[in-house]
This record gives C-alpha cells, sequence and structure tokens, in this order.
C-alpha cells in the first residue's frame, strides 16, 4: 500500500501548484485518450478502463466517502477529461465544430449547411451509442 499524503501551502503557492497540477492533468489525460483511439483503431480494445455515468458516480461516491479534498480533486479531473474530450476534432463535439470552421476558411467559402447538419447528427448519434454501450459495461461491472 502507499502512503499518500494531503499537502498544505500558502495560497499564493498553492495557485501556482493548482495551475501546474491541471495542466499536468490534462496532459495526462490527452496521452491516454490518444492511446485508447490508437488501441481502439487497431484493434487491441481497451487497456485503460473507461467509465460512464454510472462508473463515474461510483467513484465520485468513493472520492466523497474519503474525504472533501479527494472530492474536489475528483471534480477538477472530471473537468480537465471533459474538456479533453470535447476539443477532440469529432462531429458533435467543439471540436468538431472547429474543423468545419477550419475548411470555410482553407475553401473560402461555407460549408453546406445539410453537410454540416449530417455529420454532427451522426456524431451525436454515434456519442449516444458509445455513451449506451459504456453504461451497459458499468452496470454489468456492478453486478460481477
Amino acid at each position: 500500500m502507499s502512503d499518500a499524503a494531503i499537502v498544505s501551502y500558502p495560497w499564493y503557492i498553492a495557485l501556482y501548484k493548482g495551475f501546474l497540477s491541471a495542466i499536468y492533468g490534462f496532459i495526462a489525460v490527452y496521452g491516454m485518450f490518444i492511446i485508447v483511439i490508437k488501441n481502439l483503431i487497431m484493434g487491441q480494445g481497451l487497456i485503460y478502463e473507461v467509465s460512464g455515468p454510472v462508473g463515474i458516480a461510483s467513484m465520485v461516491g468513493d472520492s466523497a466517502r474519503m474525504g472533501i479534498n479527494y472530492l474536489i480533486s475528483t471534480a477538477a479531473m472530471l473537468s480537465i477529461t471533459l474538456a479533453v474530450i470535447n476539443i477532440v476534432p469529432f462531429p458533435a463535439l467543439d471540436g468538431g465544430r472547429a474543423v468545419f470552421i477550419i475548411v470555410e476558411k482553407i475553401i473560402r467559402r461555407p460549408v453546406p449547411i445539410k453537410y454540416e447538419q449530417l455529420a454532427h447528427t451522426a456524431g451525436f448519434v454515434l456519442l449516444m451509442v458509445l455513451v449506451v454501450v459504456v453504461t451497459v459495461k458499468d452496470v454489468l461491472n456492478i453486478f460481477k
């Protein structure tokens, strides 16, 4: 078992340390996300555990039982994770919208709205299917 401790800093150092921690967390989450996508594309499956709403609720509950500091840390990591996922260039996410804006700048005219709507609708449907699949996996894990 590893030793863990909560370290307190003066507020001005804590702001700096918190900022650095958020940057390191963002980089770590982004790196794991890239590995997960690469493994899925290469057919290697999920090496890292992926959780949906049920798994996240369980994780938040565990953090809450450990204390407010752990709960706040978990909330921060969830926010960072959502930010990373949201900037992925996938239709229906902000990153997907950014791709359309970049394409419009390159071709110097707007992408026809019906194509953009179709892409975002298809992306949204795929995301919802993924949410359902991951949620079912989470529920099945509860009963194991």
